[in-house]
């Protein structure tokens, strides 16, 4: 049976995500040179029997960048782009010959561009998951997974139901100069749930 968090609970687990929401923030902001806001942060504690809507992005291409936690704790993170707004960002860290490169040197350096981009995020969370609650998780290597929009929500829901119950939280980053609005969809195991509980008795 999933246990709901009180309201100093919750408090507990709030400040921490968004601890680390700000990390991520920060290293969004090394890579791209750009302001960042973090805003529409999303949290509860659910056991997902339905489909909920994970991302609402509409474009003709997804890009997930998916990260698997390991360690004492279990979770999934994923980091959603438009294709849109991966163009954007190839263009704003790369040079022209490799942005628009169609060779198999420049299509490997933008993948790893945006694998370091999701690896430097999600390791700012893991980081706070992993001081906060003292306990020993990594981020494995990043995947890069390309889907139409309509497949999105059906693809993270079938990993929710791995982990469930499970806690959900997600944001949005978004950048000005050059409009980015990255979708950050988090999914944690139960045991995140007795973590953070024993947190607040402190």
């Amino acid at each position: 049976m999933i246990e709901k968090f009180t309201e100093q609970e919750m408090a507990v687990a709030v400040e921490m995500i968004n601890r680390g929401l700000d990390r991520a923030a920060v290293s969004l902001k090394m890579i791209l040179n750009s302001a960042i806001e973090v805003t529409d942060i999303d949290f509860e504690i659910a056991v997902l029997n339905n489909e909920p809507q994970y991302s609402s992005k509409k474009d003709d291409k997804i890009h997930i960048l998916r990260t698997e936690l390991a360690g004492e704790l279990k979770g999934i993170c994923h980091l959603i782009f438009t294709s849109d707004e991966v163009e954007k960002i190839y263009s704003k860290c790369l040079p022209d010959s490799v942005a628009k490169g169609d060779n198999s040197d420049s299509q490997i350096m933008r993948l790893e561009l945006l694998k370091e981009i999701d690896n430097i995020m999600a390791a700012s969370v893991i980081t706070e998951f992993a001081n906060s609650l003292e306990v020993g998780i990594y981020g494995n290597v990043p995947s890069l997974h390309v889907m139409e929009a309509s497949e999105v929500n059906k693809y993270i829901h079938a990993e929710s139901v791995t982990l469930s119950p499970l806690i959900q939280f997600s944001s949005v980053f978004h950048t000005d100069d050059i409009d980015i609005k990255s979708d950050f969809i988090w999914l944690l195991e139960e045991e995140f749930i007795m973590k953070i509980k024993n947190l607040a008795l402190k």
